[in-house]
C-alpha cells in the first residue's frame, strides 16, 4: 500500500483469494452459507488501511460458489456455476451478505462481480477470433451459461441491499473485448462494463515466442492461422466492436472500464504497445487499470523491472513471502526504464473515479 501510494496509484482492483484458506471469505465454494467472520474482519482491516492511504478499491472476487479459482483448484477449471443455477442463488446470497457487511465503506469505489468469467468454455467456445458471438450466445440464452441473466440475478440481489454502490460487469471469455458484443446493459446508471486487453495473446505472452515477436510487427493467430500485422492502426481498430456496442446502447465513455491490460515486459516493443493502448483509452475517455503492480509471485508484468531479469534474490523472497520487506533493494535500480516511464507518466494525472449517481 505504501509503495502504491508513493507511485500515485489511487485506484486498485483488490482480490483476496490468496490471503488464507482455500475458499477465503466464502468458507466453501462448494456450498455457500455465510461469510467467514474472521476473514471479513481481515478484509475490512485491509480496506481501512487502503482508505488511510487514499487508495480506492474495486473489490474483485476471483472465486464464487461453483467457480473456484483455478489456482486454488489444483489447476482445474471449475465450471459448475455455468452448469447449475443453484450456484447462481448461492453467488447472489454471497454478494448480498458482502454488500451488507461493507455498505458505505469509504474505500469501496465499486464491486466487480467476478473476475474474467468464461461460461463459453463450458459450451464449446474457446476463441473470439471466429466472429460468431451472436450465434453462440443464441444457443446458450436462458441456460446456466447465460452471463447476462446471471448478472441480472446478482444485480437484483445487491440492489436490495445497496441501491447506489457502483457495480462492474465483465464481458465473457475472460473479459475479452469482442465478447462485449452480446452483453445486455442493465438499466442502472451505477453499472459500468469492463473488458481486459492482452491481445494478441500470441505477442503479449513472452513464453509464446521468447522474444521472436515485436510490436509493431507480424504474427500468426494460433486458433485460426490468420496472419496479421500489429500496428498502431490495427490496435485502434481492434476496439471497433467495443465502440459499436457502446454506440448501439447509447452508453457514455465513462461507463467502460479497461479492468486490466498488459504485456510481458520482456516482449520487444512492449513499451510502445502499452503507450499506444493508453493513448487509445485516454482519447476514448475510458477508465483503465494496468496489470500489474508488484505481483507477489510473478514478475512477468512487473514493469518497474523494465526488460531486465529481477535481482537474483527475487525468487527466494517470493517463495518466502518476503518481497515487501525488500522492495527498496529490489526496485531501486530498475524504475527508470521505458516501460515504467510509460505508466508512471500517467499516474497521478488522471481523473478521479466518478461519484455515484444520485
Amino acid at each position: 500500500m505504501e509503495a502504491a501510494s508513493g507511485a500515485d496509484i489511487g485506484l486498485v482492483r483488490l482480490t483476496y483469494e490468496k490471503w488464507g484458506d482455500r475458499d477465503f471469505l466464502l468458507l466453501s465454494a462448494d456450498e455457500y452459507h455465510a461469510l467467514s467472520a474472521p476473514h471479513l474482519k481481515q478484509l475490512i482491516g485491509v480496506l481501512d488501511a487502503l482508505q488511510h492511504a487514499r487508495i480506492a478499491v474495486i473489490l474483485t472476487p476471483i472465486t464464487l460458489p461453483g467457480a473456484r479459482w483455478r489456482q486454488m483448484n489444483d489447476n482445474h477449471r471449475d465450471g459448475r456455476l455455468w452448469k447449475e443455477k443453484r450456484y447462481w442463488d448461492q453467488a447472489r446470497r454471497f454478494w448480498q451478505d458482502l454488500s451488507a457487511a461493507l455498505k458505505q465503506h469509504p474505500a469501496i469505489a465499486a464491486y466487480d462481480l467476478l473476475n474474467e468469467p468464461a461460461p463459453e468454455l463450458e459450451y464449446g467456445k474457446s476463441t473470439f477470433w471466429t466472429g460468431d458471438y451472436p450465434q453462440w450466445y443464441g444457443a446458450v440464452r436462458g441456460t446456466a451459461g447465460d452471463l447476462n441473466a446471471f448478472y441480472r440475478h446478482l444485480v437484483e440481489g445487491i440492489r436490495e441491499i445497496d441501491a447506489q454502490v457502483p457495480l462492474i460487469l465483465e464481458s465473457g471469455l475472460y473479459a475479452t473485448p469482442w465478447a462485449i458484443d452480446v452483453m445486455e446493459p442493465v438499466p442502472d446508471p451505477n453499472i459500468l462494463y469492463s473488458i481486459h486487453m492482452y491481445e494478441p495473446y500470441e505477442y503479449t505472452t513472452w513464453r509464446k515466442h521468447k522474444g521472436g515477436l515485436r510490436f509493431p510487427g507480424g504474427l500468426r493467430i494460433e486458433s485460426n492461422g490468420r496472419h496479421l500485422e500489429m500496428t498502431p492502426v490495427w490496435l485502434d481498430h481492434f476496439f471497433d466492436p467495443v465502440r459499436a456496442w457502446m454506440k448501439r446502447h447509447s452508453l457514455p465513455p465513462e461507463r467502460l472500464v479497461i479492468g486490466e491490460f498488459g504485456c510481458g515486459r520482456r516482449c520487444p516493443g512492449a513499451a510502445a504497445y502499452l503507450a499506444e493502448l493508453i493513448r487509445i483509452f485516454d482519447r476514448e475517455g475510458w477508465h483503465w487499470l494496468f496489470y500489474s503492480f508488484r505481483e507477489d509471485t510473478w514478475e512477468g508484468m512487473d514493469y518497474e523491472f523494465g526488460a531486465e531479469p529481477p535481482p537474483g534474490c527475487y525468487w527466494r523472497l517470493a517463495d518466502e513471502g518476503g518481497l515487501p520487506e525488500h522492495y527498496d533493494e529490489l526496485y531501486a535500480r530498475g524504475r527508470n526504464n521505458a516501460l515504467w516511464r510509460v505508466l508512471r507518466g500517467r499516474l497521478g494525472r488522471r481523473n478521479s473515479w466518478p461519484h455515484r449517481q444520485r
